[in-house]
């Protein structure tokens, strides 16, 4: 089973059998001082720490809509003009592998102030960040479409999506709209996360399955889906 959104975007105010869960953007400011360079023409490249940012920074990458996401070993940090929020999985394992996924092309270079010293070139960039084993059986990717950052949380045929929970640091108050989406009240005004998408692939097919967010207090928030095939992707 998959299930899709899109992590917060800024709303201004003042393969195995598996469930996939996908999410959009997150943002942290680069070195104001670090001019990059891409030979990639890819909407989004995610890029691998080479000692252009904080060491417990393993990828970074540009969001369209509100600037840079940093992946570390233990959270997404998402930075929004005076907004920095920081998404961990509640419960998660620490020793979660992060790789990059598909390889792109192009490089980076980080040219840092006049000391060459810190100046970084040749960085690898993909087109996705990959945490394996987040928890047993199940799998988290961080990919771009249309300019933001996606997350598809990979959940195992024998694994309950319960098992997923999402903790937001630096909110106020989280709500779940109408529409579905959910909202990340800050003291500056609000992100979004669209409301989320969930389906299956059974022989070949995609199966829809309903879905929704879930709070669960303390800025914590799950998912809640309908009925599916649990032997099944």
């Amino acid at each position: 089973m998959g299930i899709n959104s899109q992590l917060p975007s800024n709303i201004p105010q003042t393969a195995q059998d598996d469930v996939l869960l996908a999410s959009q953007a997150l943002n942290a400011p680069v070195s104001p001082e670090a001019r990059a360079e891409f030979t990639s023409q890819r909407p989004l490249s995610f890029i691998q720490n080479d000692g252009q940012v904080d060491d417990s920074v393993s990828f970074h990458v540009r969001d369209g809509d509100v600037g840079e996401v940093f992946f570390t070993q233990e959270e997404i940090v998402v930075a929004n003009g005076d907004d920095v929020i920081r998404a961990n999985f509640v419960g998660s394992n620490p020793n979660a592998e992060i790789r990059g996924w598909q390889q792109l092309p192009g490089i980076a270079n980080f040219f840092i102030g006049n000391d060459p010293s810190k100046w970084r070139t040749n960085i690898a960039t993909f087109e996705g960040v990959w945490y394996e084993e987040v928890y047993a059986g199940v799998d988290v990717k961080y990919s771009g479409e249309s300019g933001q950052v996606k997350r598809d949380i990979y959940v195992a045929p024998s694994v309950s999506v319960d098992t997923v929970v999402i903790e937001y640091e630096n909110v106020n108050d989280i709500e779940i709209r109408e529409d579905g989406s959910l909202a990340l009240i800050t003291d500056t005004g609000e992100l979004t996360e669209k409301s989320p998408i969930a389906y299956q692939i059974i022989d070949g097919q995609q199966i829809d399955v309903d879905v929704a967010y879930k709070l669960l207090g303390d800025n914590q928030v799950g998912f809640e889906v309908g009925s599916y095939d649990s032997n099944h992707e």
